[in-house]
């Protein structure tokens, strides 16, 4: 498997396989990609005959094989981009689409480049996935999500892309306020490097006053409310929340306070009964700079006790949520639970 730098790096400097593969669930990793070999591999005046997009949606399958079997016009390759190729698989005509291509992929037409845009996670189980990650003709790169610790230093790069530059209060805060989503992290900078001079530092006031409110709260900010017993941004960002539950599953919701719960007892244990620091006891749970102050900040209001008080509280209504006795409505129950957090 490829990394981001080192594909975007072939992309520059034109030493490219015959067939890219980028398939994972973080959408912006393959979008950026796919952008790069549209805008990089061939010059404007070669796209109108060496260049071909295709869609996942509606996809016809023998019309992409057959531009992948045609022979370059004016450039000496062409290049053929199929996108959202996860919806190819929603439809009884090409959902097989993948196994089509594979004898394809066994002998591909050296002049040109095919690139697969694929937003889900690979089923590994079938034969046609098991054959392509190690395919001798085939680049493949594993889009995943990033983990929470690694989205400061992707919104830093982010950034130095747009040729501006965040203070460290500032990632934190533009990380509160849009979360971990990539995509929208991405719009929001590149709102805020707009008239922005390339040696300006943006701080965290300007995030702050530019970043757009009508947003929706995130698991984090909700974290950060609860380790302060803040109660009004407690109810404001829970009801947001249960009021959105496409976007905020309940289950998903009880699963990741419970987490933080969780980690907040074993943090307390560390600092209070084993008489470690904080800086050691972070250390050794693996958390990143933000979570270590959000559980400093919960050590000054929560004991032992009530921590296992919220545990048995998140225990009953996960059982709710996973309809153990009178069935209610998902939106009320994380009202509920909002409410007593909130206490």
């Amino acid at each position: 498997m490829v990394s981001f730098e080192q594909l975007l790096a072939e992309i520059r400097n034109g030493h490219l396989a015959p067939v890219y593969i980028l398939a994972g669930e973080e959408p912006w990793y393959i979008d950026k990609l796919c952008d790069a070999f549209e805008s990089q591999v061939l010059k404007e005046e070669e796209k109108a005959f060496d260049f071909s997009k295709h869609y996942g949606k509606g996809l016809v399958k023998q019309s992409l094989l057959a531009d992948c079997r045609s022979f370059p016009l004016q450039s000496s390759r062409r290049l053929v981009i199929l996108r959202e190729a996860h919806d190819a698989e929603k439809d009884k005509e090409s959902a097989d689409f993948m196994e089509f291509l594979s004898s394809y992929f066994r002998q591909p037409t050296r002049t040109t480049i095919l690139v697969i845009g694929y937003k889900a996670k690979p089923d590994k189980r079938r034969n046609v996935w098991k054959n392509l990650l190690n395919h001798p003709n085939i680049r493949f790169f594993n889009s995943e999500k990033p983990k929470e610790q690694q989205v400061p230093g992707i919104i830093q790069a982010m950034a130095h892309n747009e040729n501006v530059h965040f203070s460290a209060d500032a990632v934190q805060t533009i990380m509160e306020l849009v979360g971990t989503d990539l995509v929208k992290l991405h719009n929001e900078i590149q709102k805020l490097a707009i008239g922005i001079p390339a040696s300006h530092i943006i701080s965290r006031d300007e995030v702050i006053e530019k970043v757009s409110f009508s947003r929706q709260f995130n698991i984090f900010e909700f974290y950060k409310a609860l380790a302060r017993k803040d109660k009004s941004k407690i109810l404001q960002i829970g009801l947001q929340m249960a009021r959105n539950s496409r976007e905020n599953p309940l289950i998903k919701n009880i699963n990741q306070v419970f987490a933080f719960y969780s980690n907040l007892l074993l943090f307390m244990y560390y600092i209070k009964r084993e008489n470690m620091s904080p800086d050691q006891a972070a250390q050794k749970m693996n958390l990143n700079f933000y979570s270590k102050n959000d559980y400093l900040a919960a050590i000054n209001t929560y004991s032992f006790e009530d921590v296992r008080r919220v545990l048995h509280l998140l225990l009953e209504y996960d059982l709710k949520a996973k309809g153990l006795g009178a069935r209610v409505d998902d939106e009320v129950l994380m009202s509920e639970l909002t409410l007593r957090l909130a206490g």
